[in-house]
């Protein structure tokens, strides 16, 4: 790709030149990512395990805690190191480590700058989660139900909702819920250079790209929604595979859900390689010449 995808106010990055370069990335590597997504899918089976052991009702209350913080730690260290290996390669052209795998600098980055995004979203997401509770459950309040017989059944808990909700007012929650989620999608696009430009500039940077999309925010969705396809197709997949081996009664044991998690971690990973790669391309060429981090 160019130094310069012709972005911010003048004019608009070439969508179809950043998706033609994020699925030439895929082809080109996605095997030599292959060793890499298979690391990821064991370390995530392995968090698997050790959640589901800590949330058993024979687990005693000491071990439960540090069983569940091991499992989303494992899986969290996990999965930077292999945002860290494909970024490093479609950013930077590095190849680094056993199978691209390694544990330093830059993944304690993108740790950062995960946590940065995190605390940026979180008043959002708080704010979404009221608003949508306080119109959903309301009706359901006032006519005397309760939302805590419910617990451990959210099915049974969005039937009631359903059931409690008129039509007007299921229009309002509609509404409100799609206003909510285009606020987020626009954030989210806002920040989707920020792991990419945390590996190429050795720093976490992340309001920093913001202003990197001024008038771009559109062709970025579309960019983003271009290469999301190959993620859907996997997610889809993965249920049918947590379906067959699963079951619907939940009755599967620790194997089970470890083989069922690494291997959906494994195909996601890969699946992800074109959107990764399309947040490293608009990276490269929406990143303003002679810029110094701060």
């Amino acid at each position: 790709m160019a130094d310069s995808l012709s972005g911010g106010p003048s004019g608009g990055i070439p969508v179809s030149q950043v998706v033609r370069d994020a699925y030439a990335f895929f082809r080109a590597n996605w095997r030599r990512m292959l060793p890499a997504a298979v690391v990821l899918g064991v370390c995530v089976g392995v968090g698997e395990v050790l959640t589901l052991l800590s949330q058993a009702q024979s687990a005693p209350p000491e071990q439960a805690i540090p069983g569940f913080l091991a499992g989303m730690i494992i899986q969290l260290l996990a999965g930077a190191a292999y945002s860290a290996c494909v970024l490093r390669l479609a950013v930077r052209q590095e190849y680094v480590g056993r199978f691209g795998l390694s544990f330093g600098a830059d993944e304690l980055r993108l740790l950062g700058a995960a946590l940065s995004v995190a605390f940026l979203l979180m008043p959002v997401l708080l704010l979404a989660v009221i608003i949508l509770s306080s119109l959903s459950l309301g009706p359901m309040i006032a006519a005397g139900g309760d939302p805590a017989q419910y617990a451990g059944d959210p099915q049974a808990l969005l039937q009631a909702i359903a059931e409690s909700l008129d039509p007007s007012r299921a229009a309002l929650v509609a509404i409100v819920g799609l206003l909510l989620l285009a606020v987020l999608l626009a954030l989210g696009v806002r920040l989707a250079m920020v792991n990419a430009a945390t590996i190429g500039e050795r720093r976490i940077v992340v309001l920093q790209t913001w202003p990197w999309s001024r008038g771009n925010v559109f062709r970025m969705i579309a960019v983003l929604l271009w290469t999301l396809p190959p993620t859907l197709i996997c997610a889809i997949l993965v249920q049918g595979l947590a379906d067959v081996f699963l079951g619907a009664g939940g009755t599967a044991g620790p194997v089970s859900f470890a083989v069922v998690g690494g291997l959906a971690a494994g195909l996601q990973a890969i699946a992800s390689l074109p959107t990764i790669a399309a947040g490293a391309e608009l990276y490269k060429g929406l990143r303003p010449s002679g810029f110094a981090p701060r």
